[in-house]
């Protein structure tokens, strides 16, 4: 894992696809999602399938995996499947504002699209 510059040594030993730090951490595995630090990595969803990228947003984080897309909503506690028939390893995020002025104040839309890709 690279940290601070430096490549360190983990406990994982599952081919990892993605690291990231949010809190703790989460590493994207051959064999599932893991969380935690240092020699503490538990699974946390789905076990024994290859997870490749997540995007993290302030209600859900989104998963690529090898069935499609899943997101965990962060109020509910809860996972949701959307199967693709084929593997997502990429999930982008892009966003644009479009400012557009109604009586003395100005209204900025925002709108943002998710889009996977396998």
């Amino acid at each position: 894992m690279l940290e601070d510059e430096v490549w360190k040594q983990t406990s994982v030993v599952d081919p990892c696809y993605r690291v990231i730090g949010w809190g703790d951490r989460f590493v994207l595995t051959s064999k599932g999602l893991l969380c935690g630090s240092e020699g503490e990595w538990q699974p946390l969803a789905y076990h024994n399938k290859k997870t490749f990228d997540m995007l993290v947003t302030p209600h859900f984080l989104f998963l690529g995996y090898v069935d499609g897309v899943a997101f965990y909503d962060l109020l509910t506690g809860e996972w949701c499947d959307l199967p693709m028939n084929q593997a997502v390893t990429s999930i982008g995020e892009y966003s644009y504002a479009q400012g557009c002025w109604q009586g003395d104040f100005s209204l900025m839309q925002e709108q943002f699209t998710i889009g996977a890709w396998g």
